[in-house]
This record gives C-alpha cells, sequence and structure tokens, in this order.
C-alpha cells in the first residue's frame, strides 16, 4: 500500500504539510528577530551592551562647603577616585602592567609586592571581582592614567598648531594604552606638520582603522614627494569610503594644494553631515583653502568663525 492511497496516508500527508508551513514560518520569523536585532536596532544594542559592561555613576556629595560666620571656608569638597584592577582581565599583571602603575602613582616597592600580594590571592579567589588597589587618588594623580584625557589635549594643542606637546600627548596617551583610539593617526598627523613625514609613516603601522592608514600615506608620500603612492593611497581612500567620509578626502586634497577637488568633497562631507566638519575653521590640513574666497563662504555656511 503506498502512502497516501488511503485515507490515514492523506491525514498523515496533510500533517507534514502543516508542520513545513509552520516550520517556514518559525524560521522567517526568526529571521526577522535577526535582522531587527543586528541590522534595524543593532547600534542600539551594542551600546547597551556596553554599558552593560561599563558604566559611569555619578555620585552627587552629600554636602557642600561649609563656612563660619566670615564666609571662610572650613570644608570643602574635592573629587576623590579609586584605582581598581580586574584579575581575569589583567594580561602580565604582575611582570608588566602592576609596576607601570606603580611608576605614575609613585609607590615604593613595599607597595608594589603588596599590590601583587593582592592580584594573586584575588586572581585565585575572585578573578572577575574587581580589586582595589588604591583608594582617594586626586584628580591630578588620575590624569596621568587617563589614556583618553591624553588623546583630548593632544586633540587640542593639535589645532592649536602647539605640535611638540601634541606629540609628547600621543605618546603618553600610546604608553598608557596601546589601543588609544586616535593616538597613532594624530600622532602621525603632528610629525607631518613637524616637516617628519618619514615618522608619520612609521607611526601609522600602529594604527589598525584601514581609514585612517589610508589618510595618512596620501598625506606622507605626498609631502615625501612621493606622488605615485600618494596617488594610489588616495584612491584606495576614495574608493572604499566616499559614502561614509568624505572629510578626510577633502583634507588629502587640500593638503595636496587641489582646491578645486577640495572644496568638491567639502561639499560632499556636508551633504553626509561628516563628523569632521566642525574641525573646518582648525585644521591644519586645510591652511591651503584659507585664502580662497570659497573657504570663507563654507565657513559661513557651517556657521563657524573664520
Amino acid at each position: 500500500m503506498t502512502l497516501g492511497q488511503n485515507s490515514a496516508g492523506r491525514d498523515l500527508k496533510v500533517r507534514y504539510f502543516y508542520l513545513a508551513i509552520l516550520m517556514v514560518g518559525g524560521l522567517l520569523v526568526l529571521g526577522v528577530r535577526l535582522f531587527r536585532l543586528q541590522i534595524t536596532h543593532g547600534e542600539e544594542y551594542a551600546a547597551k551592551s556596553v554599558e552593560n559592561f561599563e558604566k559611569k555613576i555619578r555620585i552627587l556629595a552629600d554636602r557642600g562647603m561649609i563656612r563660619d560666620a566670615r564666609g571662610e571656608i572650613l570644608v570643602d569638597n574635592r573629587p576623590s577616585f579609586d584605582v581598581f584592577a580586574t584579575p581575569a582581565f589583567c594580561q602580565k599583571c604582575s611582570e608588566e602592567v602592576l609596576p607601570r602603575l606603580a611608576a605614575w602613582l609613585s609607590w615604593d616597592a613595599a607597595q608594589l609586592q603588596h599590590a601583587r600580594d593582592q592580584m594573586k590571592w584575588a586572581k585565585q579567589a575572585a578573578p572577575f571581582q574587581p580589586t582595589l588597589l588604591r583608594v582617594d587618588l586626586a584628580r591630578d594623580e588620575l590624569d596621568p592614567l587617563n589614556a583618553s584625557s591624553r588623546e583630548n589635549l593632544g586633540q587640542l594643542r593639535f589645532f592649536m598648531g602647539r605640535y611638540d606637546e601634541a606629540a609628547a600627548d600621543f605618546k603618553k596617551a600610546l604608553e598608557l594604552n596601546p589601543d588609544a583610539r586616535i593616538s597613532h593617526f594624530f600622532g602621525s598627523l603632528t610629525y607631518v606638520m613637524k616637516g617628519r613625514a618619514q615618522d608619520a609613516l612609521a607611526e601609522i603601522e600602529g594604527e589598525r582603522n584601514d581609514e585612517f592608514r589610508l589618510e595618512i600615506y596620501a598625506i606622507a608620500y605626498h609631502a615625501l614627494g612621493r606622488e605615485k603612492e600618494s596617488d594610489a593611497a588616495l584612491s584606495e581612500l576614495i574608493a572604499k569610503y566616499h559614502t561614509v567620509s568624505a572629510y578626510p578626502i577633502a583634507e588629502v586634497y587640500a593638503f595636496r594644494n587641489q582646491p578645486d577637488k577640495a572644496f568638491e568633497w567639502l561639499e560632499r562631507a556636508y551633504a553626509q553631515h561628516d563628523g569632521g566638519l566642525p574641525f573646518t575653521n582648525v585644521d591644519p590640513l586645510l591652511k591651503s583653502l584659507h585664502s580662497d574666497p570659497r573657504y570663507a563662504a563654507f565657513l559661513k555656511k557651517l556657521k563657524l568663525p573664520a
């Protein structure tokens, strides 16, 4: 007897048919959910994931300043910070991390050894629990430990034309955090502005961001007179990133003293709402455009001071 030739067989085929429809429907629902999770709301959920791992909490002071009858301050508030390290995430902790921390915080040998003992015990007892290493760190003591602060300071000094200080800031940021977000890139730009394009090429080799590397290659090779290599890097930069990063392309053209192309890409950057546009009036890479009437008009369009 063949399946489907009697009533029981036909009922079984119908059941299989509905089961298949149910499975296909379930896969479609799953696909839609994955699309919403990864594409439609991907950035939102990624941000929430970061917030679950790292979060800054502002703790308001319980009291303000206490003054006497003459108005003189008896008790004041000041920022206070504690230093923690999580053993599970502290690679080469005893050999590299703690000695560097000891140097920044001016620990003596006994304090360094105490920290090593703390981390050794914590790694066995509670490896994912933050271990307290220093209590009541003042703001001026904390700043040298903050790579992001050094990067921000270096970026400010770069745009002010204080290149020696900016180079020192980016170097320090990389000492504090070898994966510092923009230090290789801005360090390379600083070298270019100081007339050390060869050093810029060496510095950018530590950068993981392909777009940053291509921009530096295009600029540094031009500064060295190696136009074929500059053209190749610029062509690759345009091919890969023209839809999202018009401002860096405009920077390259301006540095190469090609104003028409530079203004063309600045207009594209404006259409793209490029994040680099707020720096247009202070960007030293755009210096060749300052005497062009189109530059003042573009700043006016951006509502930036000339």
